[in-house]
Order: C-alpha cells, then structure tokens, then sequence
C-alpha cells in the first residue's frame, strides 16, 4: 500500500523503458516527481510492438 513499480531513471529524463529499470517506489513521492517535470500523456498501447495512441494530455 502506498507504492507503484517506476522507471528509474525516469522516462522523461531519458530512462529507458525496459524492465530492469523499473523500481518500487513511494507512490506519493514518485507521482509528485512525475507531476514536476510537466504534463503527462495518457497512452494505449493495443498490443506489443503497436504504435501507441495519445488518450489525452493530463496536468497544466
């Protein structure tokens, strides 16, 4: 309770998105980070290898 698994380094600080490089962390203080480096996109990705969709932008 209170954790979520991110990618360390983060994805929009250039971390890759690849299974080693995911961490558990404090969900508060990993998706307060995430909020402070702007605003975020909601994606779907249909299957592996697909091209992802943008859902919609979230924050200001």
């Amino acid at each position: 309770l209170g954790e979520c698994y991110g990618f360390v380094p983060a994805l929009p600080l250039g971390g890759p998105a690849r299974l080693d490089h995911l961490q558990r962390l404090d969900a508060l203080t990993h998706f307060s980070f995430l909020a402070d480096l702007g605003r975020c996109r909601l994606l779907v990705r249909p299957a592996a290898g697909a091209q992802e969709t943008v859902l919609r932008t979230i924050g200001g």
